[in-house]
């Protein structure tokens, strides 16, 4: 139910309303006090009423003097016998909006309105902000300025913090489920912390706040780390298009940012790994071939100087000397997989990738991490990255054995039967996911 006041100030109406108190009770019924100057040259005036039902109806002058009134619908005529201020005085039951548990009061004032609330009301929503709160006789009491206003609450008091553990759900459950999939959620689960800091101190408002925050940021976790694996996946596929293109000119540069691109991503930084990432793939879009260089024309004079010499000498020696025999190169039994078929299937494969590749084979298909690191002298995160490439591909498998990874050739290529893994070889062992 919405009252509103349609005795706005107006010197045609001979009166100005000054102020407005409610006092609610429990039982919805309100106690109304309306003060309002009068224009004493008047001897009577219409003064429109809050509310519909009017009980208990007393008027008096600013001496304390009872006025005569007649009272019309939502509206009573007063005889103000040259009076130049009148309080109005009456109960009314249906100024609230007792619809289900909350019950709400809106009023629309020309003057500042007091409302004070039921005893042990809780309140649930105010518009607008208040211009005072303050306890009387343990009732809270409202002050509000000129216009609309609305007030709900509840009877008794109410458990305020149901808001805040549903929060706390939300983003506990946000951040297990990125958490296990690897992804890095340190503000989050930081920004976790503190809310339960304010939910222990029982400041709900603040807490719930700060949970919902935490579970965003968790989420734009996952989809900065999506984002950013898309990225890296690009930019190594426009360096390995790069290199077997022979454009490198500009990769040295590429690939040093990629290693940090990938140190950024490690530590949680998407955001920076993404934009670093897309970067990567300009700066190796770019690169060209050396020898092709129009800003370099003496280098292509003497490289072709060069060539010219070679296919001299080339020719002369095939002319003055027999073909040596040439022994076959004998590729390392791979039984099962099929070397080629990866190779062909994959043909931006960078040199140290194929290098490992053909390493697998030779060993009969798989190899801890710890042992490719070794063989191939890698850092931790270089292997890492080139595990992470070489399964993204489909080229490769990880399992976990004990607690060491075991890299493994796809078995779409096929691959040796399984074989005993001597758990006592020489090379170093080291936890999953360490490399």
């Amino acid at each position: 139910m919405i009252a509103v006041n349609a005795a706005v100030a107006s010197a045609e109406e001979g009166y100005t309303p000054t102020q407005l108190k409610v006092n609610l009770y429990t039982d919805g019924a309100a106690d109304v006090e309306y003060s309002l100057d009068m224009d004493p040259t008047l001897m009577r005036v219409n003064v429109t009423l809050f509310g519909s039902a009017y009980e208990s109806l007393m008027i008096t002058d600013g001496e304390g003097v009872f006025l005569d009134f007649n009272l019309h619908g939502d509206s009573v005529n007063i005889d103000t016998v040259g009076s130049d201020s009148v309080k109005i005085f009456y109960s009314t039951s249906d100024l609230t909006d007792k619809t289900g548990s909350m019950w709400a009061i809106r009023m629309t004032t020309s003057m500042e309105a007091e409302i004070r609330l039921p005893t042990a009301a809780t309140i649930m929503n105010l518009n607008p902000v208040p211009r005072s709160i303050v306890i009387v006789d343990g009732r809270t009491q409202l002050t509000f300025p000129a216009g609309a206003i609305l007030v709900s609450y509840v009877q008794g008091s109410v458990d305020m913090s149901w808001g805040a553990r549903e929060a706390r759900i939300n983003a506990r459950d946000a951040i297990k489920e990125v958490k296990i999939e690897g992804i890095v959620v340190d503000d989050a689960e930081e920004t976790f912390q503190a809310a339960e800091e304010a939910f222990s101190e029982e400041d709900f408002y603040e807490a719930q706040k700060l949970f919902e925050e935490a579970m965003d940021l968790a989420l734009a976790a996952k989809t900065n780390s999506e984002k950013a694996t898309i990225a890296l996946a690009l930019a190594e596929r426009a360096i390995n298009a790069a290199i077997y293109e022979n454009r490198k000119s500009l990769l040295n540069q590429a690939e040093t940012d990629l290693d940090d691109a990938y140190q950024a991503y490690s530590s949680g930084d998407y955001l920076l790994a993404l934009s670093m990432a897309e970067e990567i793939s300009v700066l190796a879009g770019r690169s060209i071939m050396p020898f092709l260089d129009s800003s370099n024309p003496i280098l292509l004079l003497g490289g072709s100087v060069v060539l010219a010499y070679t296919t001299y000498v080339l020719l002369s020696r095939r002319r003055i000397e027999p073909l040596a025999e040439v022994e076959e190169i004998q590729e390392p039994e791979t039984v099962d997989v099929d070397i080629e078929l990866i190779f062909k299937q994959h043909p931006y494969l960078r040199l140290d990738d194929k290098e490992v590749i053909r390493y697998l084979v030779e060993v009969g298909g798989g190899a801890f991490a710890a042992e490719l690191r070794q063989r191939f002298d890698l850092p931790k995160s270089s292997a890492w990255r080139m595990i992470r490439r070489l399964e993204r591909d489909g080229i490769v498998e990880t399992r976990a054995v004990g607690r060491e990874t075991f890299v493994e050739i796809n078995p779409v290529y096929g691959r040796l039967p399984p074989q005993d893994i001597d758990m006592d070889t020489s090379f170093q062992m080291v936890p999953e996911g360490s490399y």
